[in-house]
C-alpha cells in the first residue's frame, strides 16, 4: 500500500465518518455510527419483524438448511468440513511461517511457494462451502429481519454536512417504509460495500505510519471518545494494533518479514498458541503423574483426540513398544488376561532369571 493511501485510510478511520454523494439527487451526506439508542431500537425492530412474520410464508434459516441438505446442495457434514478446512488453513500458515524463517536453505523458496498455494487452495474451498451454506440466507425470515434492521441503522446514520440527521427523530417504521428512504438505502449500502476497508488493509494501517504515531501518543484515548462509540473500523484497527504490540513484546518476537506477511504472521500466532497449549497440557500431565508416585502404569483420561495424542507423546520409547505389543496381543487373541500379556510374561521371565542368579551367587 502506498503512503498516500495509508494516510487517507488513517484519516478516514480517525474521522469516524464516510462521505457519500448520492447521484440521484446530487446531495452529499455523511455516514456516521448509529448512537446507542438507535442500536437498541434496531434490535427491537429485528425482533418485531420476526414476531410479526413467524406465521407467514417465510422459511427460517434452519428450514433452508434442511432443504439444502435434502437436495444435497451442501454435504451433510458441512460443519465438520468447515472446521477441518479451518485447521488445514492454520497448518498451511504455520508451514509458511516456518519456511520463511529457514536460513540458507536451497529449498526455501519452493517450500514458501508450496505453502502459499496450499493456503490459497484451502481458503478457496472454505469460502465456497461457506457461501453455499449461506447462499439462501437472504430469503429467510431472519434474513428479511436483518435487512430491515440494517436499513433502519443505515438511514438513521445519515447526516448532512452540517451534522443534521436527514430523518431526524422519525418513527422507525416511517423511516423504513419511506420510498425515498428505500432507494437511498440501496445506494448507500452499495457504496459502503464498494468502499469497505479490507482486513488486509486494516492490518497494514495498524502496523505503519501515520497511525503508529497517533497510537503511541495516546493509546488510552486515541479517538477522543469512549470505546462504545467507536466505529467498526476503529474497533478493528485497535484490535489489530494491540495484536501486533503483543507480538513485538513477545520473547519469541518474529522478524519484520513475518510482520509484513499476514499469512505468515497468522502462522506464527497459531504456532505460539499451540505451543502454549501443549506446554500447559504437558504440565498438567506431569502433575498428574507426580501424584501417582512410582506406579508402573497410569491411566489419564483425555478430553479429546488432540489431548490423547499429547498424553501418548509423554510415553518413553520403551513404554510405546510395550503398549504396541499389548494391543497386538489383544487384537490377535481377542481376550487376554493381564498375566498373559507380553510385557507381564517378560517380567516373570526376568524375575526368574534374577532369582536363579541370586541362588547361584549365594552358593
Amino acid at each position: 500500500m502506498q503512503e498516500l493511501q495509508r494516510h487517507r485510510l488513517t484519516n478516514r478511520i480517525l474521522s469516524g465518518v464516510l462521505r457519500y454523494k448520492n447521484y440521484d439527487d446530487e446531495q452529499v451526506y455523511l455516514i456516521t455510527k448509529p448512537n446507542r439508542q438507535q442500536d437498541y431500537i434496531a434490535e427491537q425492530l429485528y425482533d418485531d419483524v420476526i414476531d410479526d412474520n413467524k406465521f407467514e410464508n417465510l422459511y427460517t434459516i434452519e428450514q433452508i438448511l434442511r432443504i439444502l441438505l435434502y437436495y444435497k446442495f451442501i454435504p451433510f457434514d458441512y460443519e465438520k468440513r468447515l472446521k477441518t478446512l479451518s485447521k488445514k488453513a492454520d497448518d498451511a500458515k504455520i508451514a509458511l511461517y516456518e519456511a520463511m524463517t529457514v536460513v540458507n536453505d536451497t529449498g526455501k523458496q519452493k517450500q514458501i511457494k508450496k505453502a502459499r498455494e496450499r493456503i490459497k487452495s484451502v481458503n478457496t474451498k472454505y469460502n465456497k462451502l461457506s457461501e453455499d451454506v449461506h447462499s439462501l440466507d437472504y430469503v429467510t425470515l431472519e434474513g428479511y429481519a436483518q435487512t430491515v434492521k440494517s436499513q433502519y441503522l443505515t438511514l438513521c446514520s445519515l447526516q448532512t454536512l452540517d451534522n443534521k440527521y436527514i430523518f431526524g427523530d422519525q418513527n422507525p417504521a416511517t423511516v423504513v417504509d419511506n420510498s425515498y428512504a428505500s432507494s437511498l438505502f440501496s445506494n448507500v449500502i452499495n457504496f459502503v460495500n464498494d468502499t469497505k476497508i479490507s482486513m488486509n488493509n486494516l492490518r497494514i494501517v495498524s502496523r505503519n505510519e501515520p497511525w503508529r504515531s497517533y497510537w503511541g501518543a495516546n493509546k488510552q484515548n486515541v479517538f477522543g471518545k469512549p470505546s462504545i462509540e467507536w466505529t467498526d473500523d476503529q474497533r478493528l484497527l485497535v484490535l489489530f494494533t494491540r495484536m501486533y504490540d503483543g507480538a513485538y513484546e513477545s520473547m519469541n518476537c518474529p522478524g519484520e518479514a513475518i510482520f509484513d506477511d499476514d499469512d505468515a504472521f497468522d502462522g506464527w500466532m497459531v504456532k505460539e498458541q499451540r505451543d502454549r497449549e501443549k506446554d500447559r497440557n504437558k504440565k498438567q500431565i506431569e502433575d498428574s503423574l507426580d501424584r501417582h508416585g512410582n506406579a508402573e502404569e497410569v491411566f489419564i483420561p483425555a478430553a479429546n483426540l488432540q489431548q490423547a495424542k499429547q498424553i501418548d507423546e509423554m510415553n518413553t520409547v520403551e513404554s510405546k513398544m510395550i503398549k504396541k505389543s499389548k494391543f497386538s496381543a489383544i487384537k490377535q487373541l481377542g481376550k487376554v488376561k493381564e498375566q498373559d500379556l507380553p510385557d507381564r510374561k517378560q517380567q516373570r521371565q526376568m524375575q526368574a532369571v534374577n532369582e536363579y542368579k541370586d541362588k547361584v551367587i549365594k552358593k
